[in-house]
């Protein structure tokens, strides 16, 4: 059992800290924890109290190396209990996103404990690596929440109105260093096009102007879905339209006729909950944001009938043979 405020390690050789400010961590949080280097030792200190019967870890990542060759000491930590003994449970998790540019290791991956407050300050909380693996140790046997949250201020909590989040359920931590916890990251916001009715209304007047040999054809295949679908098309003079699809165990098939030559953006929305707008991840009610479909075009030529099968689920990674 240790309840001090300050804890210290020395090392064979002189030391160097990179970066180590920023990465420092410590679960559950410490209030005001610091750090001084002195030669071949390292100290962090607190000026706070810690909680009666809890297991603490401080993680030092890779940033504390030798200062000669510039070895790094990896996974450098240090645990200890206020208690009779250190918890011994863990939760893996790894992330996902649909954009391959999303940058997985700027994410922070928290464990809230049950009922989250409306501070949103998780109890743990560690940052995921590039390939989005995030590890949990040394935990309670407690229930908690589990969630993946952009950072941006760097406050170790989600601010629901700017940060986007990857919503795990809830989970009790566990022994099994097998069973991986999978989060898929809300790395967009779906725009809803806007229609310039002025502009409509000319581009009607226009197209109606149009000879057969001017405009062309398309016949949009929509696969079966499960659930309503909104999907808007868009050209290049901004000529836009939206339909809506109903759930349905068929293909079912719009068929435009007069359109104008050019190329077509195809967006769109599974809309789950029947509110006609897109939505996101409504932390009421525990629900994902609505799956968007992949983004897509089609072009249409001047007295051609184009066939365009709508895709609406991105393919597998990693498809099995």
């Amino acid at each position: 059992m240790f309840t001090g405020k300050a804890v210290r390690a020395e090392f064979d050789e002189y030391i160097q800290e990179k970066g180590l400010r920023a990465a420092l961590v410590s679960n559950p949080e410490i209030e005001g924890l610091r750090y001084k280097i002195r030669g071949r030792s390292i100290e962090l200190y607190w000026d706070s109290e810690l909680k009666a019967n809890t297991t603490y870890r401080i993680d030092c990542g890779n940033h504390i190396g030798d200062l000669n060759e510039n070895n790094e000491y990896p996974h450098l930590e240090f645990v200890w209990s206020t208690g009779p003994a250190i918890d011994s449970l863990k939760v893996r998790a790894q992330l996902s996103a649909s954009k391959p540019s999303t940058d997985l290791s700027a994410l922070s991956v928290g464990l809230f404990q049950l009922p989250v407050d409306s501070n949103f300050a998780p109890a743990f909380v560690t940052r995921a690596d590039k390939e989005g693996r995030a590890d949990f140790n040394y935990l309670p046997g407690n229930t908690m929440a589990l969630l993946a949250f952009e950072d941006l201020n760097f406050n170790r909590q989600w601010d629901t109105a700017s940060e986007r989040i990857a919503w795990g359920d809830t989970v009790t931590p566990y022994l099994d260093t097998t069973r991986v916890l999978e989060l898929s990251f809300q790395d967009f916001d779906f725009e809803v096009p806007v229609l310039d009715t002025l502009r409509q209304d000319s581009l009607v007047a226009l197209l109606d102007s149009l000879g057969e040999k001017e405009v062309g054809a398309l016949h949009l295949l929509i696969p079966p879905i499960e659930e309503p679908l909104v999907v808007w098309m868009v050209g290049d003079q901004r000529w836009t339209q939206r339909f809506t699809f109903a759930a349905r165990s068929d293909t079912q098939t719009v068929v435009l006729e007069s359109l104008f030559p050019g190329n077509y953006a195809l967006l769109g929305y599974f809309d789950t909950n029947l509110s006609g707008t897109w939505d996101g991840f409504q932390w009421n009610g525990k629900l994902p944001a609505e799956q968007v479909i992949p983004a897509q075009s089609t072009a249409v030529r001047a007295q051609w009938e184009v066939d365009h099968p709508l895709v609406v689920k991105a393919p597998e990674k990693n498809p099995q043979p």
